[in-house]
């Protein structure tokens, strides 16, 4: 069975901390999602310390602890890609050409236009007009990029089709509590059937 989290963490960046966030999907057996819909039934507490879980069944323990601490370091992953993202921008628009080149190239990015706008007095094109009005689409193509893709695809993103370079050696990556599916709560939350 799998279930979506939302997991966030404080991200110490080089100026500032700041609060990311990563949906990621949580894959249970059906008698570990029973076992945990048990003891949050008995126990009345939907944290996985407080209701024992570790003591209970360890090695579901260590599973959720495991997937869960994997969504949150995404979500500090991508906020360190965005910060090397920001750094690179000064480099970008001095060499813009590299970029937007490479990203026509693997064609993740095209650019179309019709050769009678960019015509001058002359008759002749007027590379200059076409070369501003292609730099302005490919960035308004890269920021509809960066607000529309999330999680794994937005990394993706960053490190394939940008090419942001990010050494994760020198990064930090939070530790998380266990998150219990909000859906599994539910079905502990919901009168059991009664047996006969």
């Amino acid at each position: 069975m799998k279930f979506t989290v939302e997991i966030s963490v404080n991200v110490p960046l080089m100026y500032y901390d700041e609060e990311a966030s990563a949906e990621g999907t949580i894959e249970l057996t059906r008698q570990e999602v029973d076992t945990l819909v048990k003891l949050i039934r008995d126990t009345g507490e939907t944290d996985a310390d407080d209701m024992g879980l570790q003591d209970v069944d360890e090695a579901l323990y260590d599973k959720l602890q495991e997937q869960c601490q994997s969504i949150a370091n995404l979500a500090a992953e991508l906020a360190y890609l965005e910060e090397g993202f920001d750094q690179q921008c000064d480099e970008y628009h001095e060499h813009p050409e590299e970029t937007i080149e490479a990203c026509e190239q693997d064609g993740s990015f095209k650019y179309e236009f019709n050769e009678a706008d960019y015509l001058d007095d002359e008759g002749n094109l007027d590379e200059d007009a076409i070369w501003e009005a292609k730099e302005e689409a490919f960035e308004s193509w890269l920021d509809d990029q960066r607000f529309s893709l999330e999680g794994e695809a937005l990394r993706d993103f960053y490190y394939d089709v940008i090419g942001v370079g990010l050494n994760l050696d020198g990064c930090t990556f939070p530790d998380v509590d266990i998150v219990i599916p909000d859906e599994i709560i539910e079905m502990a939350q919901k009168t059991p059937p009664h047996k006969p």
